[in-house]
């Protein structure tokens, strides 16, 4: 991939003349010098001179700064075109010239990463996309299997309030905070609907299916276009609230190995492995007993340390996770243990979201220390887990 690092402000209103400008003709000699052509490039089309953030068109005083390049004889030969015609240009034989950047690319003056104190905005975003493919994939499936009316106007609107809150400044968190009280009540108004459609369409395509099994049906849908087998997590049912155990049965009636855990909220939930195929769903039992081990290597956790067949996961006394050992690759990946750091931020403008690099590129003033307690959560043959509270 051929790339301009340095290709200037995207807002720029271009006045100098370059045909004859110094600087452009020693960026010229420079990068010739790099990567054996003298060919540079800059922006051009980021909009009127008010505001330069809407895109699309040059401003008025580059347009007259190209017809004076044009009327202007230089070293220099102006081109004004698309912005990949450059690099068409280019044959594979100068290419292989030019240096090689194989490092992150970094974003260091236009702030750096892509945090916001408006992450709540993000997380609506992601929400609502997630749930508005799901919905739409099962409504499409019911009004095919059932005759269930698609419900288009529904989506629509959903969509309508989730493609304006995806505007240049909100969904970044760059909008000032006014703006986030009406953006924030129609994404969730939007996830709501997306949640009903869904709910609505996997209810119907449930009624359809023989839920005629030995215990407490459960269905279970795949809104992926690919067929999967993962890990289900579900209520227990108020049938079997005071069993002390719980056995998941596929639909041929095999026993699977089933293991209950309780979630944040105190309430007890069931955990099993499902197959199922692409966006389609598969009929589960439950019921009261025992169920079987399961073949294969089994989950371990310790106070300290998790494993699994393919990885060993340590924790420190610190609470930080300090190492992540492959077993398959015979390798430890961690080059420091991963912890929970304070850094400094002190924007000189725009403190909502922008981080500077000078900031950023400085050590950690601190890090988490003296967890209360560490100390397995989960211990089963499904999942493992262990909990840090600082």
């Amino acid at each position: 991939m051929i790339a301009a690092l340095n290709a200037g402000n995207y807002a720029t209103g271009h006045k100098d003349v370059y045909t004859t400008h110094e600087k452009t003709l020693k960026r010229l000699e420079e990068n010739q010098k790099r990567s054996g052509l003298p060919v540079d490039y800059l922006y051009m089309g980021s909009g009127d001179q008010n505001n330069a953030d809407r895109g699309g068109m040059p401003q008025k005083v580059s347009l007259e700064t190209v017809e004076k390049c044009y009327a202007t004889e230089g070293p220099i030969n102006v081109i004004v075109g698309p912005a990949d015609l450059m690099v068409r240009t280019i044959t594979n034989e100068q290419a292989q010239k030019f240096p090689i950047w194989n490092k992150d690319l970094l974003l260091i003056e236009h702030s750096t990463g892509v945090l916001t104190s408006q992450s709540y905005m993000k997380q609506l975003n992601r929400d609502s996309e997630l749930l508005a493919d799901a919905g739409e994939r099962a409504a499409v499936s019911a009004h095919l299997l059932t005759g269930s009316v698609y419900p288009a106007e529904t989506l629509n609107h959903a969509w309508g309030l989730t493609l304006r809150n995806q505007f240049h400044d909100t969904l970044p968190g760059t909008s000032i905070p006014k703006a986030y009280e009406y953006a924030w009540n129609d994404g969730i108004i939007a996830l709501n609907q997306f949640a009903g459609v869904y709910a609505n369409a996997v209810g119907s395509l449930a009624r359809s299916l023989d839920t005629d099994v030995p215990g407490l049906p459960l269905v279970v849908y795949n809104p992926l276009s690919i067929a999967r087998e993962d890990l289900v997590e579900a209520f227990v049912p108020a049938e079997l609230a005071d069993a002390g155990a719980i056995t998941a049965f596929d639909a041929q009636g095999q026993a699977l190995p089933t293991q209950l855990t309780t979630g944040w909220d105190g309430k007890r939930r069931v955990l099993f492995q499902a197959k199922l195929p692409p966006v389609g769903a598969a009929v589960y039992a439950l019921r009261e007993g025992i169920p079987p081990k399961g073949k294969g290597s089994e989950l371990r956790a310790e106070k300290r340390s998790l494993e699994n067949d393919r990885y060993i996961v340590k924790i420190d006394k610190n609470g930080d996770m300090a190492s992540i050992f492959d077993k398959r690759l015979g390798k430890e990946l961690l080059e420091k243990p991963a912890q929970l750091e304070f850094l400094a931020n002190f924007p000189e403008r725009k403190p909502a979201w922008h981080i500077d690099w000078k900031d950023i590129k400085e050590p950690a003033r601190s890090v988490a220390t003296d967890p209360v307690w560490i100390r397995v959560v989960e211990k089963g043959p499904l999942r493992i887990a262990i909990e840090v509270l600082r």
